[in-house]
């Protein structure tokens, strides 16, 4: 079972019960609770046979909030499927990049195209890279900053880009389905995350050959190991 909430998976956890089936769960951001939440969240512990945890971080902030699993966890990795990552690049044509770089990101191919891929949520720290970009694009005047994702931050960050004047700078495009594509089309990957269990997005900036710069938080530095595979960054700090 894929835990993401409290509730999540509760109707699995109940079907299981009675039958006395095993249940593996994978806890992807565990988080302190309280009242309800932290009952529901408790009773289901007692069903799980092991647990695992996307990062040696997630497994250690685990343990700290539910003492209870000691000696019934283990951290193993996210991972993507390289060969079908690749598969999908294997025909990516310089005309195609071209397109992606006019169409989508409004620049000209000679532009310097900064990319970060998330949720529009304050966790990922989108503000901070915002506000990063606006001082320095004014010495870069050939680079663009192109967010890709969706969620509640949407109007915020809008508002920010505004207040910057930044409106032909910074991109906001969106959900999009094809992010290899998106990524190979890019110079440089950025997650400014101030919180993060993994990171899988950075895999995938990997496989697209890009270099990185990431916040050293949570799971990212079991990815980015500083001055070797990407820079390592403080959180929330522009």
């Amino acid at each position: 079972l894929h835990v993401w909430n409290p509730a999540s998976c509760r109707y699995a956890f109940l079907a299981a019960n009675p039958k006395n089936i095993k249940v593996i769960a994978t806890e992807h951001d565990p988080f302190a609770l309280n009242g309800l939440k932290k009952m529901l969240k408790d009773s289901y512990l007692k069903k799980v046979s092991h647990t695992i945890a996307v990062s040696q971080a997630n497994e250690e902030l685990l343990l700290k909030l539910y003492p209870k699993l000691k000696g019934k966890t283990s951290t193993i990795h996210n991972g993507i499927d390289l060969e079908a990552y690749e598969k999908e690049l294997f025909h990516f044509s310089t005309q195609e990049k071209s397109k992606i770089r006019h169409n989508l990101f409004k620049c000209e191919n000679e532009d310097f195209i900064i990319i970060s891929i998330a949720t529009l949520h304050p966790r990922k720290g989108l503000k901070y890279l915002i506000e990063a970009y606006s001082q320095i694009h004014s010495d870069y005047p050939k680079s663009k900053l192109v967010i890709v994702g969706e969620g509640p931050e949407k109007k915020r960050l809008e508002k920010k880009i505004a207040k910057l004047k930044l409106q032909e700078k910074v991109l906001l495009i969106g959900q999009q389905d094809n992010i290899a594509k998106l990524l190979k089309s890019s110079d440089l990957f950025i997650l400014p995350s101030i919180k993060e269990a993994f990171g899988l997005v950075l895999l995938e900036a990997m496989a697209a050959q890009l270099p990185i710069i990431a916040t050293n938080i949570g799971g990212i530095p079991e990815i980015i190991q500083n001055h070797k595979n990407g820079e390592l960054v403080e959180p929330a700090n522009s």
